[in-house]
């Protein structure tokens, strides 16, 4: 697409995220001159062409429009050549096709990306060395894109590049802070700052364990909607949830996570609900007295000693932390039988002699 002088100039200065009048101070031209230029009221003279081109750092034959799709297309071929080479496994050769585009086009901010993500080793496994080694380019690229660079998701891949960055000088702190400007649909922080250490490292084995919870319960939600807002008939559903149960408990076997209590306990909550929105509310207790009874293993392992697997005593805080802030019902089994015993929506279930006896059961554990 061969766009004008006009166009190239406004693209340029909103990529540079800089005000006419910047551009103006720096060209000796009045503001009204470069709005003219930019609306395709009138062009720059002859002699503006030159500095224009210096200034946004482009040929003039890029400022003048000659031949841009040309450009683009080749922009385009070196980002598929790049994601070939990925997918193949050839990685040396993607380092030499990312140095070659970047010095082609040093001032495209999708080449800018793939170049300072790629010299430093991609996103994950880095060598300090290798990072080290380009810092000072990469740092000079990242600068600029969260400078000038409009586009979201490459902005949030240059402060995750910065962070690895900040973390090979030595600096964790500087390199979680720039993670923690990341919006929130941005993939997972605790993903980006996991990468950012060792394996195996007791930072590491923090975020692991703190990540796994996060998503385990993510996955789980989704898992339980799929299930229960089926077509399928109610007992299959039933059977589902069960086959869910399993597959934690197995899980549990394989890692001793005592934190998979808290699952459990929520997916025999969950076939109490349905049942009872099914009007088997004399099912309901017997689900429900399953569910505390883990929600009771989950309580008893954040009050005691014992720790995450691979001694992650930073996780173990996090989660005692948590439940002290719900004030009086500051453990699992508190608020959830004061769910049961105090909503009206289970004034229907309350009426059935195993509902109530749950209640009296775990009544001891759950009153202060």
């Amino acid at each position: 697409m061969n766009l004008s002088i006009n166009e190239n100039i406004k693209k340029l200065r909103k990529d540079k995220n800089i005000t006419q009048e910047k551009l103006a101070e720096h060209l000796s031209v009045s503001i009204q001159a470069v709005s003219k230029w930019e609306r395709g009221e009138t062009f720059p003279d002859i002699t503006m062409i030159l500095p224009i081109a210096s200034y946004f750092g482009v040929s003039t034959d890029e400022l003048l429009g000659v031949d841009a799709a040309k450009s683009e297309a080749r922009i385009q071929a070196h980002l598929n050549k790049m994601e070939e080479l990925e997918l193949q496994g050839k990685w040396h050769e993607m380092i030499e096709l990312s140095a070659k585009a970047y010095k082609e086009f040093s001032n495209d901010f999708r080449i800018m990306h793939e170049y300072s993500t790629i010299i430093i080793g991609g996103r994950a496994d880095h060598s300090t060395e290798n990072i080290l080694a380009h810092a000072d380019e990469v740092s000079y690229i990242c600068e600029r894109i969260l400078a000038e660079c409009n586009i979201d998701n490459i902005r949030n891949e240059a402060l995750v590049t910065m962070s690895r960055v900040d973390k090979a000088r030595g600096n964790a702190d500087k390199a979680l802070e720039s993670l923690a400007r990341l919006p929130d649909w941005f993939t997972t922080r605790g993903q980006v700052s996991e990468q950012l250490f060792d394996k195996k490292s007791g930072e590491w084995w923090n975020y692991i364990i703190a990540n796994f919870f996060e998503l385990a319960d993510f996955a789980l939600n989704k898992l339980q909607k799929i299930i229960w807002y089926s077509e399928k008939p109610f007992d299959e559903k039933v059977k589902a949830a069960h086959r869910t149960i399993d597959y934690l408990l197995k899980i549990f076997d394989e890692t001793d996570c005592e934190l998979l209590y808290n699952f459990i306990s929520l997916a025999y909550n969950e076939i109490g609900c349905w049942h009872h929105r099914e009007g088997k509310s004399e099912e309901v207790g017997k689900y429900f007295d399953i569910g505390l009874s883990y929600a009771m293993k989950f309580d008893d392992f954040v009050a005691s000693d014992r720790q995450f697997p691979f001694h992650s005593q930073k996780s173990k805080q996090n989660y005692n932390d948590m439940w002290n802030n719900f004030g009086k019902y500051n453990t699992m089994l508190k608020r959830q039988f004061a769910w049961y015993e105090n909503n009206s929506w289970f004034e229907e279930a309350r009426k059935h002699e195993s509902f109530m006896a749950m209640l009296e059961k775990y009544k001891p554990f759950a009153k202060d």
